[in-house]
C-alpha cells in the first residue's frame, strides 16, 4: 500500500514557482535531468501562459475589469530585435540574446506526416529559418505552447538527431546519447486553423531552455504575487 504523503496546495498556481524551483534542485547532473526541466515547463510555462491568456473569461467580473497582465501581454508583441520592457523594467534579455535556439518554419510538402523523432531531422534539411530578430516574442510563447498541448516535444541526443542538425555550443559531450536537444514541432496554419501549411519547429539546447524558463518566471512575476495568486481562481 502506498501512502499518500501529499500536503495540499495552499493555491495551486501561486506557489507553483517555488515548487518548480524544488524540483529542478540538485546538486548534480544526472539523467532526469531534461525530464525535469521539461514537466516544470509544461506546467510552470503553458499551464501558466492558458491560465493568464483566458483571464478575461473569468467568472469574477472583477478579475476582468482589472486585469494585472495587459502590460505583459503588448509587450510579448514586441519583436526580439530589441529588448522588452514592462515599466521600464527589461525582460528575456537573456534569451533573446541567447544563440543556442532558432525558429524554422517546414512547408508540410517536405514530409509524408505528422513531425516526429523518425523524420524531424529529414525535414529539417528543408526548412525556413525564421531569424530571431524577426520574431516577436509570442510567436516563441504560441509554438511551445502547442507544442506541450498537442504531444509535440522531442527531446534527442546526438545519436539520436545526426550531429549536422546541431548548432555549435562549444560544448564536447563525452556520451553521445545524451540528450542535448529538445524539438518542439507544432502545426504552421494560415488564416484559419483548418489552413495547415506545415509545421512550426523550434530547436532549443538544454541549457537554452532553461534561460527560457528563468525569463519567463522572471516576466509572471512583475505584476507581483498578488496576481499570481488571483491566476488560482482562473481557469
Amino acid at each position: 500500500m502506498i501512502e499518500d504523503t501529499d500536503l495540499e496546495y495552499n493555491g495551486f498556481i501561486s506557489t507553483l514557482i517555488e515548487r518548480s524551483e524544488q524540483l529542478l534542485l540538485s546538486d548534480q547532473a544526472d539523467d532526469l535531468n531534461v525530464t525535469r526541466l521539461l514537466l516544470v515547463l509544461n506546467t510552470g510555462f503553458a499551464l501558466v501562459r492558458d491560465r493568464i491568456r483566458y483571464w478575461d473569461d473569468a467568472d469574477d467580473q472583477r478579475l476582468r475589469a482589472s486585469n494585472p497582465w495587459n502590460d505583459i501581454k503588448t509587450a510579448c508583441k514586441h519583436k526580439l530585435s530589441k529588448p522588452i520592457s514592462v515599466n521600464g523594467k527589461i525582460f528575456f534579455e537573456q534569451f533573446r540574446t541567447c544563440g543556442d535556439w532558432a525558429y524554422f518554419s517546414v512547408p508540410k510538402e517536405v514530409s509524408s506526416g505528422p513531425l516526429s523523432a523518425h523524420n524531424i531531422v529529414k525535414c529539417l534539411h528543408q526548412e525556413h529559418e525564421i531569424q530571431a530578430d524577426k520574431l516577436k516574442l509570442d510567436a516563441i510563447i504560441w509554438a511551445l505552447r502547442n507544442s506541450f498541448a498537442h504531444g509535440g516535444v522531442l527531446p534527442m541526443s546526438t545519436y539520436q538527431a545526426a550531429s549536422e542538425r546541431h548548432r555549435s555550443t562549444g560544448v564536447r559531450l563525452h556520451d553521445a546519447h545524451q540528450i542535448d536537444r529538445v524539438y518542439f514541432a507544432s502545426k504552421w496554419t494560415g488564416g484559419t486553423i483548418e489552413d495547415h501549411l506545415g509545421w512550426i519547429v523550434m530547436e532549443f539546447g538544454v541549457d537554452a531552455l532553461r534561460v527560457f524558463w528563468e525569463d519567463w518566471k522572471a516576466l509572471i512575476l512583475a505584476p507581483g504575487r498578488q496576481a499570481l495568486a488571483e491566476l488560482d481562481r482562473v481557469a
